[in-house]
């Protein structure tokens, strides 16, 4: 099972084609997908430098419309968050994964450990850092560093993780006007559809402050369509529902139906193609 690897190889593949680099094609073996990620992310930095890694992390955690980035930036608290963060690697047989050694109200300290393969590159122990950064950020972390430690052991890389004030995020303003780069642009068409996945072409742009033509062609040269961020918005208001508390006893029809779906069926396999796995598993791994 290579989860975590998926969504990530093909957001790695999307970028380096958008900065017109060409991407090899992928090699049969064992774990593909995971020597795929670290061979695309060194080829990355080596086109575009270190801070690609940085700007990947990021940018990713930045894309809340995936669940399992939801889930995370949603947490309550860092402490909560670094929990479902341990038992997504858990779900995903990351071979590198983070272990909290100490976490208190302005930080913590982690470590990366092998569990299997090889010790990650400096680019995976990067992007790794960068994405855990990102979604802090965005769930509440003000004024967050990352500086590395020593070296734990032969398979492992120490963290220290700092930041000022943990705040609860203020809902995005409303209407988004004159959004800069397509990255951002991306992002605020993803948050006006998360807060409603039926807006047509129109009136997205309108909110966007751009023409239908221009919202398609600057989707376009992101990378994506408006169809695929409607429909990653209608998973992610699914994923935030299945995590409500109040809806701990509701079943997964009632949940399919509110999220506007016809049917369980269509639910269930649009949530599984997008996540990579069914609705009910997705709860477990979060809440189990």
């Amino acid at each position: 099972m290579e989860l975590a690897h998926a969504p990530l190889v093909a957001e790695l593949e999307r970028r380096l084609r958008l900065h017109g680099i060409a991407v090899p094609p992928a090699e049969p073996g064992p774990r593909p997908l995971a020597s795929r990620k670290r061979a695309l992310l060194q080829l990355g930095v080596a086109h575009l430098g270190p801070g690609f890694v940085d700007s990947l992390g990021r940018g990713v955690a930045a894309a809340t419309g995936h669940p399992f980035i939801r889930a995370l930036i949603l947490a309550p608290d860092a402490a909560v968050l670094l929990r479902r963060w341990e038992r997504l690697e858990i779900l995903a047989h990351s071979g590198n994964r983070v272990r909290v050694l100490e976490i208190g109200e302005s930080g913590l300290r982690l470590v990366r450990v092998r569990v299997a393969g090889g010790a990650p590159t400096d680019e995976e122990d990067g992007f790794v850092i960068a994405l855990l950064c990102g979604v802090l950020e965005a769930a509440g972390a003000v004024g967050l560093e990352a500086r590395r430690g020593a070296e734990a052991d032969v398979d492992g890389r120490e963290w220290w993780l700092t930041w000022r004030a943990w705040r609860t995020p203020a809902a995005p303003a409303e209407p988004v006007a004159a959004v800069g780069q397509d990255t951002e642009f991306v992002r605020a068409a993803l948050t006006l559809l998360l807060e409603d996945a039926g807006l047509g072409l129109a009136a997205l742009a309108r909110q966007l402050a751009v023409s239908p033509r221009s919202l398609q062609r600057r989707l376009a040269a992101a990378g994506t369509t408006l169809r695929a961020l409607a429909r990653a918005a209608r998973i992610a208001r699914a994923g935030d529902a299945l995590l409500r508390p109040a809806n701990s006893g509701a079943s997964l029809t009632t949940v399919a139906h509110a999220c506007g779906f016809a049917d369980l069926a269509h639910f269930s396999r649009e949530f599984r193609e997008l996540v990579g796995m069914p609705p009910g598993a997705f709860v477990r791994s979060i809440a189990g």
